[in-house]
């Protein structure tokens, strides 16, 4: 890997000097864009894209998930995701792989967008946030169609929440629990 490294380091200062152009120019501009990328946007200057839907529609500033590993009787280990309220976050996930390859983690990312971008239709799904008072965002924004009968009838929250083994916890964005999507 170093010398695959070394090789575009040298095709990196190749073009730069055919282009007339200095590296420590480009590695100066190249770290300034960085930072910037990088910077913690304060929270008065983060949008909320709910503001101005009623509470239970908007989604939590602050929050905590569970992401709890659960052993099933077929061998098969699932995560369960709870809320801080002790109510399941959507549908237990597997890795749906032959192979084991971490992805039914994969809900972290949902509820990242959710913390760090202020929107996040899965996650306002898994936490019941759906902004159902306008149909129109609901639909275009929020994944609009609703459950079918048969993943009403095995949705997570009308059943117990498996036994936890170990938990692990990711902070999304409230201090407000949101309800679970109607079954009914």
């Amino acid at each position: 890997m170093r010398e695959e490294l070394g090789d575009v380091l040298w095709y990196t200062a190749t073009l730069a000097r055919l282009l007339g152009l200095d590296l420590e120019d480009i590695a100066a501009a190249s770290l300034e864009k960085t930072k910037d990328r990088s910077r913690a946007t304060p929270d008065d200057e983060r949008p909320h894209f709910d503001t101005g839907y009623p509470p239970h529609e908007q989604l939590p500033r602050r929050t905590t998930v569970t992401f709890t590993p659960t052993p099933r009787a077929d061998g098969r280990t699932v995560i369960v995701l709870t809320r801080e309220d002790g109510t399941p976050a959507g549908d237990p996930l597997t890795s749906a792989s032959h192979i084991e390859d971490g992805y039914r983690f994969h809900d972290a990312f949902h509820l990242a967008h959710a913390a760090v971008l202020g929107w996040s239709p899965v996650s306002r799904f898994l936490l019941g946030c759906r902004r159902r008072s306008r149909p129109g965002i609901d639909e275009a924004e929020d994944g609009g169609a609703e459950p079918s009968p048969s993943k009403k009838a095995s949705a997570p929250w009308s059943s117990p929440t498996p036994a936890a083994t170990t938990t692990s916890k990711t902070s999304a964005a409230s201090t407000r629990n949101c309800s679970p999507p109607s079954t009914t």
